[in-house]
């Protein structure tokens, strides 16, 4: 009949249209670091960060919710553990914290030690060099701070330089900052002040040396009133997406000026990453796509993106969403979370399972993907080869990334296998490591 031959051909229009960009490429091996731990379906990993030290110790943390969706009360665990060695052996996982309230924690490998921040008023743990244990130096903040939401800290000058935002509900625009220092403890300051309008930040921020300078990195969410409210009316809002950058030569106790790197109309911004060198540092940033761009001349080059990969007609989004860099064989690297590969739910009962990213909801998964190298500014033309680390229906949260003996060290939360939820196929929540070859 006509009608039904319509339907097919639209049908087969929406299909071509919503179908993934690529075949699928083949995982990459990984080691669980969460292996026997005993976490079910119903468990979660509740952020996760790496670090190495200069004696190519690996260090991992994370924050392990029991029963976060199973009904319990979801108390928490904060876990430490560390490989060393050639090959990577891991230590046995220490538990440093039980209870609740830890915000993802955030790890530094510096020359004093390891040390470990957590919570919203950045409570540290700190394990000295050559220590057999760590040392619980309680709270940073105090309760008349804003306290910190998203919080990234860096080694620099004898001394740790952290960077956070506040809580949403205390949101000002602001990046706020604490210098410590095993000699002086811990110092306050506001690093930056960028606040327009109603502001709020969408991407951690970032903290990047480029020998002894620091970089900080964030992406800032504002809204506008198109026309003033009347009474009677609803008003209109605009939404406009900075990502910022500002600078530091001592160390973190005093800032530059913020300076936009890009700016994007709806776009939101859910990832920030640096590296290069101290004579062209290279800015990733995770939004609708993976793009980049590079300081040359003084002046930042005009966003690319890098990773085409454009979703089907009816996926909703692009789900880029997360974004991690670094260096790998002397060559800027990127690791990033991408949805391009995410399937659709095709059980019989779903009426539109034969259709690739159709349905809603669909299946939550996604991939990662790792670029070797990067394009040049004045190749818009380029893009990335990306090779897949994880496998199929898998989906991942948090992203890490960090060179070891000629290999990229691809460390990763989430879980094996999702469906239309993160625990609706049985896979427990995992942290796991892949290797990349760097060449």
């Amino acid at each position: 009949m006509p009608w039904m031959k319509m339907g097919a051909a639209v049908l087969a229009l929406f299909a071509a249209g919503c179908a993934p960009s690529s075949v699928p490429m083949p995982a990459v091996a990984a080691v669980s670091l969460t292996g026997g731990a005993g976490l079910t379906a119903d468990d979660d990993i509740f952020g996760m960060d790496a670090a190495s030290g200069a004696d190519g110790a690996v260090h991992v943390a994370w924050v392990e919710r029991v029963e976060a969706r199973g009904g319990g009360d979801g108390s928490q665990r904060l876990v430490y553990r560390r490989g060393s060695g050639t090959p990577l052996r891991w230590s046995p996982r220490i538990v440093l914290a039980q209870g609740g309230g830890f915000n993802p924690p955030t790890i530094v490998a510096a020359d004093d030690g390891v040390h470990v921040f957590a919570g919203g008023w950045l409570h540290h743990w700190w394990r000295p060099q050559g220590g057999a244990s760590f040392r619980d130096l309680g709270d940073i903040l105090g309760a008349n701070d804003v306290g910190a939401e998203a919080v990234d800290a860096i080694a620099a000058g004898g001394g740790i330089t952290i960077a956070y935002t506040p809580a949403y509900a205390r949101g000002d625009g602001n990046v706020y900052g604490v210098r410590w220092t095993a000699k002086d403890g811990a110092r306050r300051l506001v690093i930056a002040s960028v606040a327009a309008g109603r502001a709020s930040t969408s991407a951690p921020p970032i903290l990047h040396a480029y020998g002894h300078r620091l970089m900080l990195l964030w992406a800032n969410t504002s809204f506008f009133d198109v026309f003033a409210a009347k009474p009677g009316v609803v008003p209109v809002y605009r939404q406009e997406m900075d990502i910022h950058v500002a600078w530091s030569g001592d160390d973190g106790l005093t800032w530059t000026r913020p300076d936009r790197l890009a700016r994007l109309d709806s776009a939101w911004v859910s990832g920030v990453a640096a590296t290069g060198s101290e004579a062209s540092p290279i800015v990733f940033f995770a939004a609708s796509g993976l793009f980049e761009t590079r300081l040359t001349g003084g002046a930042w080059s005009p966003p690319m993106q890098i990773s085409k990969f454009t979703p089907g007609f009816l996926s909703g989004s692009a789900d880029t969403m997360g974004v991690a860099a670094g260096q790998c064989g002397g060559h800027p690297v990127a690791a990033w979370i991408d949805a391009r590969f995410r399937r659709s739910d095709r059980r019989w009962w779903n009426p539109l399972g034969g259709i690739p990213w159709s349905d809603d909801p669909d299946w939550d998964n996604n991939d990662v993907l790792v670029a070797n190298g990067a394009p040049r500014p004045d190749s818009a033309a380029e893009v990335v080869a990306p090779s897949r680390v994880t496998a199929l229906g898998s989906l991942t949260r948090q992203l890490a990334v960090v060179e070891r003996d000629g290999q990229l060290l691809v460390i990763r939360s989430g879980r094996a296998r999702v469906h239309k939820a993160p625990n609706d196929m049985g896979a427990p929540p995992e942290v796991t490591l892949a290797s990349v070859p760097c060449d």
